[in-house]
């Protein structure tokens, strides 16, 4: 309290997002972003959703190949709550701020330098690529369901 920062909140250009909103705030400045490149500048569109999903779906993966192994029936459906559960896991274990600050970086607004984030797409991609092949490999998981369906 009584910090006095100084704040700039980016907001697409989205028509629902007046262009007044503001106006009254003294220590935030409101800067949108150009018509149309959104994708290409907002860290959200750069990489922190897809890596949220891809930790969402690795965790819902891990469940169910326990409830395979354990013989227990696999729930078919996730109910709204467990799943904003699961998500707020996610959000505050396995997204890292490194992953942010990456996808900060890629939209142009940081020119500190972490190096290339190993950490995420591709070694949990991996990860998720042989939990499938366990399921596949106790023939618990049959049909033709794969990885990418999934």
């Amino acid at each position: 309290m009584g910090q006095h920062r100084k704040i700039a909140l980016l907001i697409d250009s989205c028509p629902a997002h007046s262009k007044d909103c503001g106006e009254n705030l003294k220590n935030v400045k409101v800067i949108f972003f150009p018509n149309n490149c959104t994708s290409k500048l907002q860290p959200l569109d750069l990489g922190i959703i897809k890596n949220l999903k891809m930790h969402y779906w690795k965790r819902m993966l891990k469940e169910i190949i326990s409830a395979l192994e354990k013989n227990e029936t696999v729930q078919e459906n996730i109910d709204l709550r467990k799943a904003i559960a699961e998500l707020y896991k996610v959000w505050k274990f396995d997204v890292t701020a490194k992953t942010i600050r990456n996808c900060f970086k890629k939209g142009g607004f940081s020119n500190q330098t972490d190096g290339i984030d190993s950490d995420d797409e591709y070694v949990i991609l991996a990860d998720l690529k042989e939990k499938w092949k366990t399921g596949e490999g106790n023939g618990r998981i049959t049909d033709d369901a794969t990885l990418s369906n999934f």
